[in-house]
């Protein structure tokens, strides 16, 4: 009996102290994804789309014709861009790296418009080099964010 007494104390004490989110049956049943594991996912992503983009314009170019089908390079970007764009905000250096990608993203864009709206002669070899230079920047974004992420990941105990 006693230790009935006891417990009943006991809940009555963690009701009156309790600091969470307000009790409701939802907050059960509900499965949450933490914002940790949704950031990891959609970088992920929007780091697969990027890459995509650059293997679609490479196999455009390689068709040597100058009218270049590019639209899905495009819309691998256009993908990317939204999806980095609705990754969770965690913390100022996991937001670093997520405007570091749509920065990418974004530079690539840029880079396929001006290709497609262009008709000067050499807009091929301006094309190749602005690639060149934007997957060294991808490069080293890759290198930086790999080093970074497992310590995220362990702060946030993944």
């Amino acid at each position: 009996m006693i230790c009935l007494i006891l417990i009943f104390v006991s809940f009555v004490g963690a009701f009156r102290n309790y600091s969470g989110p307000q009790l409701a049956f939802s907050n059960v049943t509900r499965q949450r994804i933490p914002s940790v594991v949704t950031y990891f996912e959609q970088m992920k992503e929007g780091n697969q789309l990027l890459g995509d983009s650059f293997k679609s314009l490479m196999t455009a170019l390689d068709g040597r014709s100058e009218a270049a089908d590019l639209r899905a390079a495009t819309d691998s970007i256009e993908k990317g861009i939204n999806t980095v764009n609705s990754v969770p905000r965690t913390d100022p250096e996991a937001d670093r790296y997520r405007a570091r990608l749509l920065d990418l993203l974004t530079q690539q864009k840029n880079i396929l418009t001006e290709f497609e709206q262009s008709t000067s002669a050499n807009r091929r070899a301006r094309l190749t080099e602005a690639e060149r230079k934007l997957l060294e920047n991808h490069r080293l974004f890759l290198s930086d964010y790999s080093k970074w992420l497992p310590g995220f990941m362990n702060k946030h105990g993944y």
